[in-house]
């Protein structure tokens, strides 16, 4: 039994309605629109989170003295994003 067969089978199950489309499995990160392009523009996710981890190393180097752009170069960020985070007191 393949993946999209136990999501038809979880979908069937929880609302008694069985799946007869084609069940197509998008994995976290990859661009809805590559996929469907008539997806609503909410769908499509351009990019990574930010992670807890990152906010942290963001505010530790702008710490340490390091610039808007070295962050974002360092963490393959747009400046814009690490202002965002640690731009503002």
């Amino acid at each position: 039994m393949t993946y999209s067969d136990k999501v038809r089978a979880e979908i069937a199950a929880r609302y008694g309605v069985p799946v007869r489309c084609q069940v197509k499995i998008i994995p976290p990160g990859m661009i809805a629109e590559a996929y469907d392009p008539w997806a609503p523009a909410g769908s499509v996710r351009r990019g990574r989170q930010l992670t807890a981890k990152d906010r942290r190393k963001i505010v530790e180097m702008r710490d340490g003295g390091a610039s808007f752009r070295q962050i974002g170069r360092y963490l393959n960020r747009s400046t814009s994003l690490v202002y965002s985070v640690a731009g503002c007191p």
